[in-house]
């Protein structure tokens, strides 16, 4: 697993309410992040261990011993890194996370007509400067089919993939 890839991941279930995730380690062991009794490690103390692994300019060996990981819990995967979940009221929620920061989310996704959606209610960044990323809540109206809402969401996530592809092939470090 890239260390990237598991920032991503720490980041949704730490920010997600009900999110979890489970790494399905070489050896066959497997680790469940979430905030039951069940869980090994809630996702706040698995967070803490990534930053601080970061700090300390190391990689943490743990993203070398995974095979597979899967989130869930209170998200489904959809495709393209796409989460789905629905609020209380059952209205559609996606959910998605990047290496860009808040103002570059905002830059990259400011001309999308999604954001001008009547089908889009609310489009919430919250950056985690520590683990160095963004999740981002994508809310729609009640009614949204799932498919809308997916392809909805995958057109706000697709400009920042691209954002992360330009900054990666000019060799310079994601802010």
């Amino acid at each position: 697993m890239e260390l990237d890839a598991l920032r991503l991941v720490a980041g949704l279930v730490h920010a997600v309410p009900g999110a979890s995730a489970r790494f399905a380690r070489l050896d066959g062991e497997v680790l469940a992040v979430d905030r039951t009794a069940d869980a090994d490690v809630d996702p706040c103390t698995f967070r803490q261990v990534l930053v601080r692994s970061g700090r300390m300019c190391t990689r943490p060996r743990f993203v070398d011993s995974i095979s597979h990981w899967e989130l869930g819990g209170s998200l489904e995967r959809r495709d393209g890194g796409v989460y789905a979940g629905s609020d209380e009221l059952g209205a559609p929620l996606r959910w998605f996370a990047s290496l860009l920061s808040p103002p570059s989310i905002r830059d990259a996704i400011a001309d999308e007509p999604a954001i001008d959606d009547d089908r889009v209610s609310s489009v919430t960044l919250s950056g985690d400067g520590c683990l160095g990323v963004t999740i981002c809540r994508v809310e729609l109206a009640l009614g949204v089919l799932d498919h809308e809402a997916d392809e909805l969401s995958l057109s706000l996530l697709a400009p920042c993939l691209v954002a992360e592809l330009e900054i990666d092939a000019q060799g310079t470090a994601i802010s």
